[in-house]
């Protein structure tokens, strides 16, 4: 079921019942609050089901984002500082997944060292990739 024939439902419910408009005005309202939300929920998931390259947390990030930029504006009545806000949060998570732990980059630098040492490991020349690899991520984080 869809959130609009869910909202249909419970309209139709509502007069059914016998309900005074006036007197369920505040119920109809929370419906139509309720169905916004589903609805905004059936968009992100069509969006996440046709994102198959990214991850799970990367999609669901996504659809977000598309919804918020998409439907978010109309209407709604967003102000420049919440837009701002948005920027804001959308460099943030950029920058926290663009982020290589120490240990992701000592394990690549020891495939990466034995690979190029024929299976033999050379200390040094791990310890050199380790190195710029945590300097190009150094540099990486400033220009961001």
């Amino acid at each position: 079921m869809t959130s609009i024939e869910w909202l249909e439902q419970m309209a139709k419910s509502m007069v059914i019942n016998g309900g005074d408009l006036g007197e369920d005005y505040p119920a109809l309202l929370i419906h139509i609050q309720q169905a916004k939300e589903m609805h905004k929920q059936e968009i992100m998931n069509t969006y996440i089901i046709a994102d198959s390259e990214s991850t799970q947390e990367d999609s669901e990030h996504y659809a977000l984002k598309f919804y918020e930029r998409t439907y978010g504006s109309k209407g709604s009545g967003i102000e420049k500082e919440q837009e701002i806000e948005f920027y804001k949060r959308e460099l943030e998570y950029e920058r926290n997944r663009q982020e290589i732990s120490d240990e992701e980059i000592e394990q690549q630098a020891l495939t990466f060292a034995k690979e190029e040492s024929y299976g033999e490991l050379s200390t040094d020349l791990w310890k050199g990739y380790v190195f710029g690899a945590k300097r190009m991520r150094e540099q990486l984080k400033q220009n961001l």
